[in-house]
């Protein structure tokens, strides 16, 4: 499930749905989805920073 919008248009969209069918051996094994609509991505990690009591803090979600 992605947890961001990548790309509206094609369906990208926070909560869309896939499964993962394979790695990416050229892309630091990052999983490759087929999403519901058939399009197939490479997903790559994805960095926020928040702050907590006025401090930032960096989370990054790994696709593994």
């Amino acid at each position: 499930m992605l947890v961001k919008n990548l790309d509206v248009g094609r369906g990208l969209v926070n909560g869309a749905r896939g499964v993962v069918i394979g790695w990416d051996s050229t892309r630091k094994d990052y999983p490759v989805v087929r999403f519901v609509t058939g399009l197939s991505l490479t997903i790559e990690p994805t960095k926020w920073t928040i702050e907590i009591s006025g401090e930032p803090v960096a989370v990054i979600l790994y696709p593994r």
